[in-house]
């Protein structure tokens, strides 16, 4: 029984250090190209020209 519960502490301590750690990297990549251009594209200049636009035409694609 000691032995399960060290294995159970072990799995639940790297599935807690996973749920920290990983999310910024599955997400940053994948989704930053969707998230940060509505709310950088006001921060940043650069971006506000031709990103906006090309979520714009997403956008309705959701909607339906």
């Amino acid at each position: 029984m000691e032995m399960i519960m060290k294995l159970f502490a072990r799995l639940f301590a790297r599935r807690e250090t996973n749920l920290t750690t990983a999310p910024p990297r599955r997400f940053g990549k994948t989704e930053a190209a969707f998230l940060l251009p509505r709310g950088g594209s006001a921060r940043s200049g650069s971006t506000s020209g031709s990103i906006p636009q090309a979520i714009a035409h997403l956008r309705p694609m959701s909607q339906i």
